[in-house]
């Protein structure tokens, strides 16, 4: 499903401006904004775990509890880098109670996290979805419209029955109607780091 990245591994070093500098191989450079937060708790980590976007290596936290395993339904959320991406997989059919599950563990990141003060952006892959039933994309207006204030950026992998569902329920937020949908994740992984990461560093 991922398209395939270089094996690069960098070490993240703190700028004078507070921010985190990520430089792939061929000597491109991004800022992450630093979060004490997320710092805490990767350092209270045993095992240090990387996920890698166009061969820049950005630190992840994936805790036992953001993890949503249900019959027909598996779901995992991952802060990466700062807590500046979070990492949404799924796979399976949503249902209303699934959909709750993943709300919850939002919320929980929201506040682990501190997110109401950094921005960020949702990065959701739903390649191994097989759609969702009306309950689900209720609870989905319902959780966007709570949380009209974050965050400031997001982004959407969707295969054709996760298109069909977000067509459903785009038109009732706004927030919904700026994701942006791309067929890869490393397309996607791409854009972030052009994108999202610092540019005056």
């Amino acid at each position: 499903i991922y398209d395939p990245l270089p094996a690069v591994r960098i070490t993240p070093s703190a700028a004078p401006n507070g921010a985190t500098i990520l430089t792939d191989s061929e000597g491109n450079s991004y800022g992450f904004p630093l979060n004490p937060a997320f710092e805490e708790a990767w350092n209270a980590m045993e095992v240090k775990e990387y996920i890698e976007f166009q061969g820049v290596q950005l630190r992840k936290i994936l805790k036992p509890e953001w993890v949503v395993d249900m019959p027909n339904y598996f779901d995992t959320h991952s802060v990466l880098e700062g807590a500046n991406i979070i990492l949404h997989t799924q796979s399976g059919f949503g249902t209303g109670e699934a959909t709750d599950a993943i709300c919850n563990v939002m919320m929980d990141i929201i506040r682990t996290m501190n997110l109401d003060e950094h921005p960020h952006i949702v990065l959701t892959d739903t390649l191994g979805s097989a759609g969702a039933n009306a309950d689900a994309r209720r609870r989905t207006i319902e959780f966007f419209r709570e949380m009209a204030h974050l965050p400031q950026s997001r982004v959407v992998i969707a295969n054709t029955m996760s298109r069909i569902a977000l067509k459903l329920i785009q038109p009732f937020s706004s927030m919904i109607r700026s994701w942006r949908i791309y067929d890869t994740m490393g397309h996607a992984s791409s854009d972030i780091l052009v994108r999202f990461a610092a540019s005056d560093i």
